[in-house]
């Protein structure tokens, strides 16, 4: 796994600072067909949130989806939206869930032979 791109976001509360990183990430899938495999490159999305106390980590919350899809654009424009609505990485899957379902046609190849 690779990260391509990253946004960050901090927000400041009264009493603990959140700081929010979405990473768009790269890896590699292998699909199998009848006796051949075939390695495609694939993107996906990491969120983390660390919260800060009087300047000191006091918990950190990680999460991700690989394997979103082959188009890095698509995957880049859900990074997207999570970063403009400050998703947690506790709900990040409930926010993009359904656009990673319909992603999976993102995967299906036409083998010849």
């Amino acid at each position: 796994m690779q990260v391509v791109e990253i946004l960050k976001k901090k927000v400041e509360m009264v009493d603990r600072v959140y700081e929010y990183e979405y990473r768009l990430i790269k890896g590699e899938l292998t699909i199998c067909h009848k006796y051949d495999n075939t390695k495609i490159q694939s993107y996906g999305i990491e969120v983390e949130r660390k919260d800060f106390v009087d300047n000191k980590i006091v918990n950190i919350e990680r999460d991700d989806i690989k394997n979103i899809s082959v188009e890095k654009e698509k995957v880049h424009n859900l990074m997207e939206i999570l970063y403009k609505n400050v998703v947690s990485p506790i709900h990040f899957i409930e926010v993009i869930g359904s656009y990673v379902d319909n992603y999976t046609a993102d995967f299906d190849f036409d083998f010849v032979g």
